[in-house]
């Protein structure tokens, strides 16, 4: 056959887009333009035989096109924005992409900071310590081949190191014993430093319920000190006292705003009041100023223990109660 020409080829809902062939076989590649049916013709007298005989028309050839499912493209999801200091060797974390279709995804990054790298789906590494304190838009994009590629975007923001920073953590302990506080510095200081620690009353009064301890701690890591506590005989809420940090000793810049409480706990009523041992003894809670009331105390008598309330230290006491 000769003569045989892509234009010879008539095409309804579509298009020829390819085609080849000579003699005997020839090929051709249809494109349908949308869902529906498309049809295929060659028309009479369009090609001819080797003795000059033209060809009869071809049979109709037709098949229905159905609608394509649209190809879904990637999903990446959101990491959430990061901050680091400069220096800091991060924890690393993953880049998440999806795709519908199960089609191959090539995921990058660009704009991390200097020490950061994307491998194995992670960002990982360690912030370069001269690296401009500012914040970073990173950009992930997944490409799934078939789609244009999908961006998504986070932020690092990179800041200067925080100073080193001292601080203490609450403490307690019963009416008697020691309290002890620990003192803890999270960050070396070149040629250590001295922590004076300082006092105030809350519900605890000093020298009363407890003694101050402002022995300085010389340190570079973490230090502790012991606070001792009075022993009364009567019974009270817990009562507290905040002890604050100086810091001194170093040229280098260390906060220390941190505050602990120390706590003396409630006595327990159900002890025996062990330092009234004779009758006419007596031992004096602390002042209480309020009112007409100057103090309270307690005293041994032979028929028990009384509740004293004095409203004036010069004059005799008033015995409350009868005897316990």
């Amino acid at each position: 056959m000769t003569g045989f020409e892509q234009g010879d080829v008539t095409v309804s809902n579509g298009s020829v887009t390819a085609f080849s062939g000579s003699g005997r076989s020839y090929t051709a590649t249809i494109a349908p333009a949308g869902a529906g049916t498309v049809t295929v013709d060659v028309a009479a007298h369009v090609a001819m035989d080797a003795t000059g005989n033209p060809n009869m028309p071809a049979k109709r050839f037709s098949v229905r096109a159905e609608p394509a499912s649209p190809n879904a493209p990637p999903v990446i999801t959101d990491p959430g924005d990061k901050t680091y200091e400069q220096g800091e060797a991060i924890t690393a974390f993953g880049i998440t992409a999806t795709d519908a279709d199960s089609d191959p995804l090539t995921v990058t990054l660009s704009g991390l900071p200097s020490g950061l790298s994307y491998a194995n789906d992670q960002v990982q590494g360690t912030v370069a310590a001269d690296v401009a304190a500012k914040i970073y838009t990173v950009t992930i994009s997944a490409d799934d081949g078939v789609n244009e590629a999908v961006t998504a975007t986070f932020t690092i923001t990179v800041t200067p190191p925080a100073p080193p920073a001292v601080t203490i953590a609450d403490a307690s302990a019963g009416e008697g014993d020691p309290i002890t506080f620990t003192v803890t510095l999270d960050k070396a200081v070149s040629g250590g430093l001295t922590v004076t620690p300082s006092f105030t009353d809350g519900t605890a009064e000093k020298g009363t319920d407890y003694s101050e301890n402002t022995a300085a701690l010389t340190f570079t890591g973490t230090q502790s000190f012991t606070v001792e506590t009075v022993e009364d005989e009567v019974t009270e809420e817990d009562e507290t006292f905040t002890v604050s940090l100086t810091v001194s000793g170093t040229s280098a810049t260390v906060t220390a705003t941190d505050t602990a409480t120390g706590t003396r706990p409630e006595k327990d009523p159900s002890k025996p009041l062990s330092r009234l041992k004779s009758p006419g003894s007596q031992y004096p809670a602390k002042s209480m100023n309020r009112g007409l009331v100057v103090g309270l105390g307690l005293r041994l008598l032979p028929g028990g223990v009384v509740l004293e309330i004095r409203s004036d230290e010069n004059q005799h006491p008033h015995l409350l109660a009868d005897p316990l």
